[in-house]
């Protein structure tokens, strides 16, 4: 084991160089990674149609080209594996290598789906990423062929993989098994005959256990390279699907299955290949319930409430879990002659339990459930938790490491100020601030999730607001002023997290006026309350709404205040009498989104199935809808010239709208998730974007 030398080497040789970023454009598809700012930014993903200029997208109608200028933020860790100091990271934007210490490098640019399993080779020359149900093998550096960082293999159509003790994968698909040498050759190969599939398979000690569907019933395999499978029948119906399957010592398996009559009974037995009958079986309940055997061929199952245990020989014992809360994961370890399972419940809470039931260990977590759960190569246990948060345990539950590089959650806003600044609300809790030095700070809310943030004029203070549910009724809607040079609180209000009726759903959206002199936060109770910018003091609460306020925006002159609310309606408020002067229903259930054009006559909205349309802010006339869409829930920017709006889709997308006419004139992909926001700079050639990808993006638009 190379260790922390391996761990400098993979972190120096990932630097990719020209030859390697080809590698990656001519193999994973993606374009070339573009110069950023900042220790956190990373190379971007694909962008749509890329024209002779590979850093910018061709516009869907012609208007504008969209350059990608910089990205911020790593991408949120999906899944993980961890070989001595050596740490590979599947994320939300793509693989990456390296240690907390030497800093990180991409080895691949792209996502197949949800990742479910990421391993190191032994050697640590190489690392495989199982994605749904592709199998990619990425080279970590430059081996003996002096070949960089890139693919070395992608297999479709796989149920299982892992590495050999020689750095080789095997390689389990649907149709054969294979062991495969680093650069992709097959060594050796099984192919599965006609009629039948592998419905699950696991790989353990250089040989792959299968569970095979037949006209004739189910079959077990164990094949080790070079010599022939042993096949033998399951003494099971012939339409029963086995689900899973595990490894326990030579020729025995253990493996769960779903009864093949209508009654859905889950079922768990441990089969011997070589006698050809199940030592025991067991009904698990639901065909769910989470489960997993020890080395020594102890079973552990989660079912009802209790943990039920099954030796070897059959025998069955069980003991009370300690929460009530439904059970997640079950991983089963050794920790010295004994085994130990690791019970994580849905909430992220866990506990360790020995192998007769006996408490060794109550984990509490950061109260986020765990997303993904495995073994790192020296036999600890790494988790993933839902905002990317990799945590490695000894089997027993002390802690080993903790890594937050790869923590991200949903950017629900951004916003940009005159001076360049960035800042990103995320739904973690945080505001991450860039500043134009490509400095980056962190405003810390404990208060819970960031629904909006928005920069003074002299972009000194930044106004941020917490729309965290405390109650099935009620939610935190604390205001918080912070002044973004000291990178402290200067004032914020004292939320009354109450039950109000008919409250279910709450979005914090605060703006500061033109000129920076109040505040207008939308509050929980169906009402706006302006605040002093300066203390936060309560100046004026507008009257209650008939339903939840959705959005709202302040002219740029700051002569009116528009808010949309559940109720279908859009109200257009007097900010200096604080009187209503117009409401207007909004056809097909109401605006989800609405945002001000200069001059205060007329407002962009989107409605609740993501259309965009105008509205005359007199009359109530609405145009034509805009043509294609937006996310329903994507805030709308409007560029300060009032002739374009842009706002994000669901598949990824950043679209770009004429205001004048309602045509889409750009349209560009740089994310890998849903884009929530949109925010232009003050020049009009620059929009910021956030996605659930954990990623802000800063693009460059230019007239054609």
């Amino acid at each position: 084991m190379r260790s922390r030398d391996a761990a400098n080497g993979v972190a120096r040789r990932l630097a990719l160089s020209g030859a390697a970023v080809s590698m990656l454009v001519a193999v994973a598809a993606c374009a070339s990674p573009v110069p950023t700012d900042g220790a956190d930014s990373v190379p971007p993903p694909e962008l749509v149609a890329p024209n002779d200029d590979e850093r910018q997208l061709d516009p869907v109608a012609g208007d504008l080209v969209v350059s990608l200028a910089r990205q911020l933020g790593r991408g949120r860790a999906l899944h993980a594996a961890v070989h001595g100091d050596l740490i590979v990271v599947a994320t939300t934007l793509g693989l990456v290598a390296g240690s907390p210490s030497d800093g990180y490098a991409e080895i691949s640019a792209t996502t197949n789906g949800e990742t479910r399993n990421v391993q190191i080779a032994p050697d640590e020359q190489t690392a495989l990423q199982l994605s749904a149900d592709r199998l990619e093998v990425w080279r970590l550096g430059p081996g003996q062929d002096g070949l960089p960082p890139g693919p070395t293999a992608m297999f479709d159509d796989v149920v299982a993989a892992a590495y050999g003790s020689d750095s080789n994968v095997i390689v389990a698909g649907r149709r054969s098994l294979q062991f495969v040498a680093s650069d992709g050759t097959v060594i050796d190969q099984f192919d599965i005959e006609q009629d039948r599939v592998v419905l699950a398979a696991a790989i353990a000690d250089d040989s792959v256990v299968a569970a095979l569907s037949s006209p004739d019933g189910p079959l077990a395999l164990d094949w080790q390279r070079g010599q022939d499978p042993l096949v033998t029948p399951i003494d099971l119906p012939a339409q029963t699907e086995i689900s899973a399957i595990r490894p326990v010592g030579e020729s025995v398996v253990a493996m769960s299955w779903t009864s093949a009559d209508d009654s859905f009974i889950g079922s768990i037995g441990m089969w011997d290949l070589r006698d050809r009958e199940f030592r025991w079986t067991v009904d698990s309940g639901t065909p769910d319930s989470p489960w997993d055997v020890a080395a020594d061929g102890s079973a552990f199952v989660a079912a009802n409430g209790e943990l039920r245990i099954v030796d070897p020989d059959g025998s069955e014992s069980s003991v009370r879990l300690s929460s009530s809360q439904r059970v997640r994961w079950l991983l089963a370890s050794a920790s010295g002659e004994s085994s130990r399972v690791r019970v994580v419940y849905a909430e992220g809470s866990s506990e360790v339990l020995g192998q007769t039931g006996e408490s060794i260990a109550q984990l509490d977590g950061l109260g986020l459930p765990i997303t993904a759960i495995s073994h790192a190569s020296d036999g600890s246990v790494l988790t993933v938790d839902l905002y990317g948060s990799i945590e490695r345990r000894t089997p027993d539950g002390e802690i080993v490491d903790r890594f937050d590089d790869f923590v991200a959650a949903t950017v629900n806003d951004v916003a940009i100020s005159r001076t360049g600044s960035i800042a990103s609300a995320s739904a973690n809790g945080t505001v991450r601030v860039d500043d134009s030095a490509a400095r980056t700070t962190r405003l810390e809310h404990p208060e819970g999730n960031v629904d909006t943030v928005g920069f003074s004029d002299d972009g000194d203070r930044l106004v941020s607001g917490v729309g965290q549910r405390r109650s099935a009724l009620a939610y935190d809607d604390t205001v918080v002023i912070w002044n973004v040079d000291r990178d402290e609180r200067v004032a914020s209000t004292v939320a009354e997290a109450e039950d109000v009726n008919g409250c279910s759903f709450f979005r914090n959206v605060v703006r500061f006026a033109p000129g920076g002199s109040f505040i207008v936060a939308t509050s929980h109770d169906f009402t706006v309350t302006v605040l002093d910018a300066q203390t936060a003091d309560t100046v004026h609460v507008l009257p209650p709404q008939a339903s939840g306020i959705l959005d709202l925006d302040i002219a740029a002159d700051g002569s009116i205040l528009v808010t949309v609310a559940d109720d279908g309606v859009l109200r257009v408020w007097d900010l200096e009498s604080y009187e209503l002067v117009a409401s207007h229903r909004v056809p097909d259930g109401g605006a989800r989104n609405v945002a001000v054009l200069p001059g205060a006559d007329v407002a962009i909205v989107g409605d609740l199935l993501g259309r965009v349309q105008r509205i005359d802010l007199r009359t109530g006339e609405m145009s034509a809808p805009f043509e294609g869409e937006k996310l329903r829930t994507a805030e709308i920017a409007v560029s300060p010239d009032g002739k374009l709006i842009a706002a994000g889709t669901a598949d990824s997308l950043v679209n770009i709208w004429s205001v004048a006419d309602g045509r889409l004139v750009a349209s560009a992909n740089g994310h890998q998730g849903a884009v929530q926001t949109a925010a232009f700079g003050d020049d009009g050639q620059t929009l910021v974007t956030g996605s659930q990808d954990g990623t802000t993006i800063v693009w460059r638009l230019e007239a054609r």
